[in-house]
């Protein structure tokens, strides 16, 4: 029974995080938000739903970049050996800032806490 306890202790504490993201006052309705934890360089990533909210489930707590690609939905992109078609209405599409799309360059970062996480992320010029 000790040792029980003892091992459900060990467990890293994760959470949960929710959210919509924004850019210039619009919601962005296509594209992947990343997580990339700096503690244990681990990637989370999801796709947006039509409303902008993403989830991500069972991430680490601590300090986290946000990253975000979202590609033109009529020009797929042809890489290793095989065509990227980002899904989505053209229509709903507009470009957002290329600094966001590597953790190398992106300035969005939260603090992920235990539990549930809401947050609204805004990207800037």
């Amino acid at each position: 029974m000790m040792f029980l306890l003892l091992a459900t202790g060990c467990s890293s504490p994760t959470g949960t995080v929710t959210g919509k993201l924004t850019y210039r006052n619009k919601t962005v309705v296509l594209g992947t938000v990343s997580l990339h934890c700096e503690k244990n360089n681990k990637q989370f990533s999801a796709e947006l739903d039509p409303d902008g909210r993403f989830t991500f489930e069972n991430v680490p707590v601590g300090p986290v970049t946000v990253c975000v690609v979202s590609l033109n939905p009529s020009q797929p992109k042809s890489g290793k050996g095989h065509t990227i078609k980002p899904t989505g209405d053209p229509a709903k599409w507009f470009k957002v800032p290329a600094k966001y799309m590597v953790p190398q360059d992106s300035d969005l970062k939260i603090e992920v806490q235990p539990d549930m996480n809401e947050v609204a992320l805004t990207l800037k010029d």
